[in-house]
């Protein structure tokens, strides 16, 4: 497994990971800037239309000049055009970025064949490591087997003289196992009982205690 002490390519791989977040937080911040970029100019461009609508009518009524309107009209089409190269910001900075990850993931290609030799390797060393973990906590199990069993089978021949006492119909206490395997296991052994899911919770959150209640 990888330490402190990272194999080289596992350095690049989280360098390139690196730069890879670095370019996405950019064309983040700056899809951002341009979608606020753009909502101002659409409004102001909704003003400035009105205002030329406005304006035009006092032209109709001859109380402004023509240029009047004209100019209010220009301003409004230098930024409407404005809005329009904004826009297209948007439009293609998702285009964008996908091309910049792309070239990025192409430095990873250089290296795919060593990351995933090492990788492969590590793997194999921890379930190796893994098994015999494994191994070592089913010893202990039997170990504390032993004596837990004695007391369990003193309750489950107390049982039986209930039984056949007619004190009760049924021993539901087998003498196998106090930790039976089906939906009886998470009320008997919910604290100490190992499966997939709790490997998977364990992998995942690096937590050795993980909670299903």
């Amino acid at each position: 497994m990888a330490t402190d002490k990272q194999p080289a390519v596992y350095k690049k791989m989280s360098n390139i990971i690196e730069k890879a977040e670095q370019t996405r937080q950019k064309f983040a911040t700056s899809l951002a800037k341009a979608k606020e970029d753009a909502e101002k100019l659409e409004q102001e461009v909704r003003e400035l239309d009105n205002k030329a609508h406005e304006v035009y009518t006092l032209y109709l009524l001859d109380d402004v000049q023509l240029s009047a309107y004209e100019e209010v009209k220009s301003e409004a089409d230098t930024k409407r055009k404005l809005l329009s190269v904004v826009q297209k910001k948007v439009g293609d900075i998702a285009e964008v970025e996908k091309q910049e990850l792309a070239r990025i993931y192409k430095e990873f290609e250089c290296i795919s064949d060593e990351f995933y030799k090492l990788k492969n390797s590590d793997w194999y060393k921890a379930k190796k490591q893994l098994q015999e973990a494994k191994d070592k906590f089913m010893q202990e199990v039997v170990d504390i087997s032993k004596e837990q069993f004695k007391i369990y089978s003193l309750d489950r021949q107390i049982g039986d003289i209930q039984v056949d006492a007619g004190l009760k119909n049924y021993n539901y206490i087998e003498y196998g196992s106090p930790y039976i395997q089906g939906i009886g296991l998470t009320h008997t052994a919910n604290d100490i009982n190992i499966g997939t899911h709790e490997l998977y919770e364990a992998f995942k959150n690096r937590n050795p205690k993980p909670r299903f209640m």
